[in-house]
Parts: C-alpha cells; sequence; structure tokens
C-alpha cells in the first residue's frame, strides 16, 4: 500500500470523511510504503487546513519510530526530521 497524502490525513484525522475506510484499508495491507516528498506534502496539508501541527508531527514520528507497524522510510528521511523536531536519531 502506498500511503499518500489524502490517504495519511484520512488515516491520521477522524473528522475525515474516509476516515473509518482509510483504517479499514490500511489494517488489511501486509506492505505500507511512503517517501519523504509524500510526508513533507501531507504536513503542509494539514498546515493548509490549520490543523493541530502538534498532532501532525507526532503523528509524522510515530511513522517514523513504531516498530509494531511494517512501513518503509528513506533513512535520510529520518535523519531530516528527527533533527528538524529535535529528536535523537536512533529506533527503540
Amino acid at each position: 500500500m502506498l500511503l499518500d497524502t489524502s490517504g495519511l490525513l484520512c488515516l491520521h484525522f477522524s473528522t475525515e470523511p474516509l476516515y473509518t475506510q482509510a483504517c479499514i484499508e490500511y489494517k488489511k495491507a501486509i506492505v505500507r510504503l511512503t517517501h519523504n516528498y509524500i510526508i513533507a506534502e501531507y504536513v503542509a496539508l494539514a498546515n493548509a487546513r490549520k490543523l493541530s501541527r502538534s498532532s501532525v508531527l507526532d503523528f509524522v514520528v510515530d511513522l517514523l519510530n513504531n516498530p509494531d507497524r511494517r512501513r518503509s522510510f528513506f533513512k535520510r528521511f529520518r535523519a531530516i526530521v528527527t533533527q528538524e523536531i529535535g529528536l535523537p536519531n536512533k529506533r527503540s
């Protein structure tokens, strides 16, 4: 499954019309992939909609660090995000 910008928004915010469907499809997916440009676009979209910045950044950090979910990200993006947010660049 490619986690795209609108899909991430639906998955994160229960007020989105396709939230329930996004959660169902997400749980069914065996492999979940995204890209640093998609994450950057997601943050910009959430900002444009005036959604909680801290909530959005927490969601992005969870995407990067949650070891019980199968997601593939570029290591370079992990380093950039953790540096920008001020988190240590290590996996738990």
